[in-house]
């Protein structure tokens, strides 16, 4: 099954990878270099400007679970996960992406 994975971000330099990892085999169990990368959908002009990424996973059948995603972003090297205050609620719900 073909899922299509799409975020607007505004990169704060022109070397930013994106990626989205997750639950699944398929999107590295929760490991940065398993990830899939995404991508932009036009040159990155500036760091002002924010872009749409996109990226297609094929997840073996039958998906039965429930599936948890997060994006991540990857400048000169490293991984920066998305920040993250909590202001209550199911933690999981606001830190993750689930489908």
């Amino acid at each position: 099954m073909l899922f299509r994975f799409g975020v607007i971000l505004t990169p704060e330099s022109a070397d930013v990878e994106v990626f989205v990892l997750g639950s699944r085999a398929e999107m590295g169990h929760w490991d940065p270099s398993g990830a899939v990368q995404m991508k932009a959908s036009q040159k990155l002009l500036s760091p002002h400007e924010p872009c749409l990424w996109s990226g297609d996973v094929q997840l073996a059948e039958p998906v039965k679970d429930t599936l948890w995603f997060k994006f991540v972003k990857r400048v000169r090297g490293a991984y920066i996960w998305e920040e993250f205050t909590w202001t209550g609620g199911d933690y999981r719900a606001h830190k993750k992406g689930c489908l």
